[in-house]
């Protein structure tokens, strides 16, 4: 079985640049106006995402160990914190900051999302036809 990375992205503002390791894991991002991003890993799981390649950590990720890959549980920066919490089906159900305030994100029975609310307001609705996404409001 042979994997395929996607090395670059044309958008309408420019091209954006994707390297990868030795073991297929994404190491770095550049975008048209050259910004660069580095992703650090421990085993398989990212840890930290850097400005530049090996440059200064922007965003720091904690993870389980309960398999070589591991849920993430929280993310953060500097000045704030993300905390996740999954479903049954390991679908990322819940994402609070740091005063608890909650967005929560619905699925259909096979990982397709039909909604995110936060607090008690809809955000987003989406519609589906079989695996293609038909109508999205926000």
């Amino acid at each position: 079985m042979s994997c395929v990375s996607l090395t670059a992205v044309e958008t309408a503002a420019g091209r954006v640049t994707f390297t990868y390791n030795a073991i297929g894991q994404r190491v770095g991002k550049e975008s048209h106006d050259g910004q660069a991003t580095g992703f650090l890993f421990a085993d398989k799981n990212l840890v930290h995402l850097t400005d530049g390649i090996g440059g200064d950590i922007d965003k720091t990720y904690t993870t389980t160990c309960d398999d070589e890959y591991g849920d993430v549980l929280s993310e953060g920066d500097d000045e704030s914190e993300l905390y996740h919490q999954y479903d049954a089906q390991a679908n990322g159900a819940v994402l609070s900051d740091d005063a608890g305030d909650p967005t929560r994100y619905k699925y259909l029975a096979f990982g397709l999302s039909i909604s995110a609310t936060a607090g008690w307001a809809d955000l987003t609705a989406m519609g589906w036809a079989g695996m293609t996404l038909t109508r999205q409001s926000i």
